[in-house]
Formats: C-alpha cells, structure tokens, sequence
C-alpha cells in the first residue's frame, strides 16, 4: 500500500495495487480526521492512476483494452460510470495491430506521469552542457529499459525533413526546364487531391507577413549586457529558422536546408551512448547518405504529397488500416499538457544558483503555465533548465575538488 500527497497538495491518496489491479482511495489534505472515499472499487487486470485539477479527477487507465488512455471525472462523484474519456489511447491500439501483424513483442514505455524537472537533482543526471528538455530524466529511463531488452535502437529521424513536401519549387523547376507535358497534368491532379486552399489560410498569411505562430519569439529574460556581447538575437533567428544553404535545392530546398539546423548535432550528443552511459547505439536509417540522396532525387509529387512513397512501400508489410491511417500529430504538447493539469508550483520551491544572474534578467522571468503556446512553454522553462544544470555543475567541482583534496 502507498501513501502519497496529490501534486496541488488538496488530497491525499491511499493506492492498493498488484501487478495488474489497482484501487484508490482520497481524503481531503485539510481534513486528516475525515473519512476516506473510495474512487473506484479494484477489477482485475485494470490499472489506474489518479490526479486532481480544479473540480476534476484525471484518471490514467486501461479500462476497456489493455493500453492506457485518460479519463475524468467529477471530484464529488468519481465513481466508474461517471468517467469520460479525455483522450483515447488509439496509438496503443494501433501499435499493438502492428506487432501482431509482425509477429514481433511490444512494449509500452509510458509517458503520461512524466513529470517536468524530474530527479534533475540526482548526481547521476549529470550533463557536460545544459540541456533544455525538462523530460530528460524520463527519456533517459526510456533508454535505460531499451538496454534491457537490445543494443541497437532505430530512430524515425530525418523522414519528416526529407520528405517535406513543397510542390511550387518543383513546379517553378518544371517550368523553367520547358517539362510542359509533366508540368500540366501534376499540376492538375495535385490540384484535384489537395485539401481545401483555405485551410490553414490564417496561419500561412502570418507567416508571409513575419509573424509565424509557430515560431518562438527571442527571449526578454536574456541578461542585455550577455545577449549584446554574444550577439544572440542574430544568433537565435539563425537557430529557429530555416539556414541559408550555400546551395538551394532545385525541389526541395526547406527539407534540404532544414538538414543543416543546428538540431541535429545536439540530438546526436544526448542520444550517443557515451553521453547516456548506456549500451544502446542509436541509428538513424533516414540519414545514411544513400537515402538522403535518393530522397532529394525525386519528384515531390506525388511522392511525398501525404508520405506516398512510405505508404507504397509498406502495401504488404503493414496493416491497411495503420498504412492509411492519416498522419496525426500528439494529442497535445507535453509540457503544455502538464502544466493546464498540474500547475507549475514546483518551479516555485527552486532555489537559484548565484551563476544565473551572468547570463539572466531575473526580474523578467515569466513562469510557464498552461494558457501560453507550446513554444512560449517552452521558452520560459529555458532559464529553469538552466539554473538547475548550473547547480548540477557546481556540486560536481565541488566533488572533484574533494576528492583532490581527500586523495
């Protein structure tokens, strides 16, 4: 049996649970003499999990399927019959159709209960440069039980980049090379399966005028004396844009250029086994060179208008229901999620290394919460991420320069 405090400190939770079965109880946290209510009375091989925001319970389960989904209900009523479904765990249930389908196990690494700035203060989490991912202690245990299992790991990376679909360079690239008998009927039948032209209208307009949603604004916590002597706003337009290759691409020149974003190395640093410490080699089968260059050879229509190529490829090796299933983003950014359901309070108990002020304007500091897009979530849990690695650092020069002095 466990015994815990919800995250917004309003109840506390008694959770008797097996391996399969789970059942919890909740009492008020300002009333420790009442009695204790009862969510939902256990059932076998059905798990859930409960957090509270507002007047509402959010209850992580497998009720109904053996993957997780996430339900609520009302705080006054949380019983079995009042739960709705919030967000229906179709990913699980495509994947598992998948592993069937290929006679191959699957194992589920949940995500749900990640918490931002997990075990950030755990030596073990110790980094050689910051990092801006308040997940990472979970996405390093994902690691961790991969190593369990194999030594190789298969990343999807680069698909996305190169195969980003944009037919006017490719019709302009047409047009100039006088292909007129190819040019006309691509045009005509992509006009045919295009969506709607007004469709994302709104969202294109801004960008043309410079005022892309999608795209972080430069930080004004930066320290002003720091930020001009690095010249980081320059710096930082280069690093959310897209780079001016030295060579445009005839056809495609955002997924080309998108290849030389200063990501990329960053993603290859975290995820190299000398960095996690853990036997797993992580490859990228869309960037070996041969496919690279085989990607950026052909036509983007109607190859990657809607990933065709992939969808061709795979007739036969996949479930027609997963190979034609349209491409579906997440339910919802995860910091974004987390912060609407739990709040950021535990960004307030952070206590802030002296190192900070070199480079941040604290008195400009806005704490993330659930009403910003997912980029300014993101942007305001930089200065977090920063302060806890700083203090990271300094307990480990303070180690190394004990052990000098005790060697």
């Amino acid at each position: 049996m466990d015994v815990y405090k919800s995250r917004s400190r309003k109840f506390l939770f008694t959770e008797l649970s097996s391996h399969t079965t789970s059942e919890i109880r909740y009492l008020s946290a300002d009333k420790p003499a009442g009695e204790w209510k009862l969510i939902a009375p256990r059932v076998h091989d059905q798990e859930y999990y409960v957090a509270d925001h507002g007047d509402r319970f959010y209850i992580r389960t497998n009720l109904g399927g053996r993957n997780f989904g996430l339900m609520t209900a009302p705080i006054s009523e949380p019983d079995r019959k009042n739960w709705k479904s919030l967000i229906p765990n179709r990913e699980g249930e495509y994947a598992r159709e998948v592993g069937d389908f290929l006679r191959v196990p699957v194992k589920f690494l949940a995500m749900d209960e990640a918490q931002f700035f997990e075990r950030w203060e755990d030596p073990q989490l110790r980094w050689p440069e910051p990092i801006d991912d308040p997940f990472f202690a979970k996405n390093l245990d994902c690691y961790r039980n991969l190593s369990a299992e194999c030594r190789v790991l298969l990343s999807g990376e680069g698909c996305d980049n190169l195969m980003d679909f944009q037919m006017w360079p490719y019709v302009v690239d047409m047009r100039r090379r006088g292909e007129w008998q190819r040019l006309l009927p691509d045009v005509a039948n992509y006009l045919w399966v295009r969506p709607f032209p007004w469709r994302g209208i709104r969202a294109r307009a801004l960008r043309l005028a410079g005022k892309d949603p999608d795209r972080p604004g430069f930080p004004q916590w930066l320290a002003l004396e720091f930020s001009r002597r690095t010249n980081l706003e320059a710096r930082w337009k280069e690093h959310t844009g897209i780079p001016k290759s030295w060579m445009k691409h005839p056809i495609h020149p955002r997924g080309h250029a998108s290849l030389s974003l200063p990501e990329w190395t960053n993603m290859f640093e975290q995820e190299n086994a000398g960095a996690t410490d853990l036997p797993v080699e992580t490859r990228y089968p869309f960037l070996d060179l041969r496919i690279v260059n085989y990607l950026l050879a052909l036509p983007p229509f109607p190859w990657f208008f809607q990933k065709m190529l992939l969808r061709e490829a795979m007739a036969g090796r996949l479930p027609e229901r997963v190979r034609t299933r349209p491409k579906t983003p997440l339910q919802g950014d995860p910091l974004l999620e987390q912060l609407k359901r739990t709040g950021a309070e535990r960004l307030k108990s952070l206590s802030w290394s002296t190192d900070l002020d070199r480079y941040i304007d604290r008195s400009a500091l806005v704490q993330p919460h659930g009403k910003m897009n997912p980029q300014q979530a993101s942007v305001s849990s930089r200065p977090y991420s920063l302060n806890i690695w700083l203090q990271s650092a300094r307990r480990v020069r303070y180690n190394i320069r004990a052990e000098a002095g005790n060697g």
